[in-house]
């Protein structure tokens, strides 16, 4: 700099009888240091205003903001953001300032390329002339643009990542000026200015990890709240309860919780929200192989793939454009149209190294990608909520030994019992008479031979037990009267009833029919049903109450479709 001035003054006031040399020197001192003084005051107040973005902001609009004052300090005309993917390697668009229509270039590789230069070797490059630059391979956009040159420098997160790899992508700063020079002085104050996003960038960081903290702590109380109370905990309940705490933050529409069976070939649907705009009713069981994207979910090796309708990762599988995705059925995809769903999310939760469950979220906007804190919060909430149905199996256990027909006919002695035999078939229905209850009589069972059926002996054992003790118990309550079961094969499946006198009222009826009952007992009936692919109705006439049950044989289980 002081340089220049000299050669400035010398050449136009060190002429004779202009000004002595003395007089000169001291005159270069006093602009030189008035010069610096404007320009440190200029460079500091660039500086804050860029600190001084609001961290509450979302990266891209940090980012825009950013790029917005930093076109504007160096005087120039537009700004690009390409922030790299590490799994990709690819630099993917995330807005600009000055370009309104940049988002249609969604990535451009690292590979060849200037902001791929400039991430590879982390460091400021200039471009005097864009179209006679090899690398800059969108010339065509650059003449729309009406771009001749630009200098690109590079973005640095906040804080490393464990790779030790800081760094965020690269920020392009274009002038319509051709052949343009670029002076140190020039790309150091860019250089400058960049490097203090990464201060804005670590304010949200702390940010989002105190609300992050904050719904985790959220949703634990929620959990301990509703343990608290003595009607015990539901699953379904549950998961209404807690979605809200997520919602806000990915713009949900729906969501749903599905969990494998053992063997990775059916998947069932345990919880549901909203429970009235799903594509399925809870407890209803699809297969594994008929459905991609729970296929590609249950897959502990799948590759990382990154394409314009999906992208997929160890810790999520993002479905971008679900109207085009082979991910989805047809039928589907036409549902995700109906409902205006743009992206779905699907989270795997593991269990002993092992993906058992999935949570899966429909959203309204249309997502490309999510970052860490999303995914662990939305894990965090997976975890919590199997922990939750862990409860609910317990609680399920613990009405079953409440149950006093259960209580009284031993459930170990029974279950020994069903081990050392054969047939469960021939074993009569004990409970009836273990409960002691009077004025019950019990006809004998009419059970048709070889009705094989693909299910838990012991879950079967389970809901034999609810069945005939409500059964038994309601028989009771009215004084007296019959209790019968019966199987026999209807319609290719196979149709199990447990028929008592006495009518349940309407009103019960209903609430029954619609889940809306404290009771545990039906709930495990339910979810037994439908795991197994069989369905439930209840019917009331002539004076009896029937719950009629319909599982499939264990050949046609096999075959069934979702």
């Amino acid at each position: 700099m002081k340089k220049k001035l000299e050669d400035f003054f010398s050449h136009h006031l060190l002429r004779p009888g202009c000004i002595s040399e003395d007089d000169l020197q001291e005159l270069i001192l006093t602009i030189e240091s008035e010069y610096q003084s404007w320009f440190l005051s200029t460079i500091i107040q660039e500086i804050e205003d860029i600190m001084a973005i609001d961290p509450s902001l979302s990266v891209r609009e940090i980012l825009e903001v950013a790029a917005e004052r930093i076109v504007q300090n160096l005087a120039a005309d537009a700004a690009t953001i390409r922030i790299i993917d590490p799994q990709s390697l690819k630099l993917t668009s995330f807005g600009g300032y000055g370009v309104p229509d940049f988002d249609r270039l969604s990535s451009i590789p690292v590979k060849n390329t200037i902001s791929g230069l400039v991430v590879q070797e982390q460091r400021s490059i200039a471009v005097p002339s864009i179209l006679k630059d090899p690398l800059y391979q969108n010339k065509d956009i650059a003449r729309s643009w009406g771009f001749q040159s630009l200098l690109a420098v590079p973005l640095f997160m906040p804080f490393p990542k464990p790779s030790g790899n800081n760094l965020l992508g690269s920020l392009q700063i274009y002038y319509k000026e051709d052949d343009r020079e670029f002076d140190k002085l020039e790309i150091i104050h860019a250089e400058l200015l960049a490097r203090r996003i990464s201060f804005v960038l670590a304010k949200k960081k702390i940010l989002d990890l105190e609300e992050l903290n904050r719904r985790k702590e959220t949703i634990v109380n929620k959990i301990f709240v509703k343990l608290s109370r003595r009607e015990g905990i539901k699953l379904k309940d549950l998961f209404v309860l807690l979605i809200p705490e997520i919602k806000e933050l990915l713009e949900v529409q729906s969501c749903s919780l599905f969990t494998f069976s053992d063997d990775l070939q059916f998947i069932n649907l345990e919880a549901a929200y909203p429970q009235d705009a799903c594509y399925h009713e809870a407890d209803h069981s699809f297969t594994v192989a008929h459905h991609p994207y729970f296929k590609v979910a249950a897959d502990e090796t799948k590759a990382f793939s990154d394409t314009d309708t999906e992208r997929i990762t160890q810790s999520y599988i993002l479905i971008k454009d679900p109207a085009r995705s082979p991910l989805l059925s047809g039928q589907l995809q036409e549902f995700t149209a109906a409902q205006n769903i743009h992206s779905i999310l699907i989270v795997p939760l593991s269990v002993d190294g092992k993906v058992r469950h999935l949570l899966a979220f429909n959203a309204t906007n249309q997502k490309t990608s999510f970052t860490d804190e999303e995914i662990e919060l939305l894990t965090f909430l997976g975890k919590e909520i199997l922990k939750a149905s862990r409860l609910e199996f317990f609680g399920d256990v613990l009405h079953d030994i409440k149950n006093p027909a259960i209580a009284v006919a031993g459930f170990a002695n029974r279950a020994r019992k069903l081990l050392d035999k054969d047939d469960l078939e021939q074993e009569r229905p004990e409970v009836v008479h273990e409960s002691k209850f009077k004025n019950v009589t019990v006809q004998p069972p009419q059970l048709e031979e070889d009705l094989q059926v693909s299910c838990s002996r012991f879950a079967l054992e389970r809901v034999l037990d609810n069945l005939l003790s409500n059964a038994v118990r309601a028989v009771a309550e009215q004084g007296g009267g019959t209790v019968a079961l019966h199987t026999c094969r209807c319609n290719g499946m196979a149709r199990l009833v447990i028929e008592n006198s006495g009518e349940i009222p309407s009103e019960r009826l209903k609430q029954m029919e619609q889940g809306a009952v404290k009771g545990r007992g039906l709930n495990i009936i339910n979810r037994f049903v439908h795991t197994n692919h069989g369905n439930m109705k209840i019917e009331v006439k002539n004076g009896l109450t029937r719950f009629v049950i319909m599982l499939p044989f264990a050949v046609a289980a096999a075959e069934q479709g979702g």
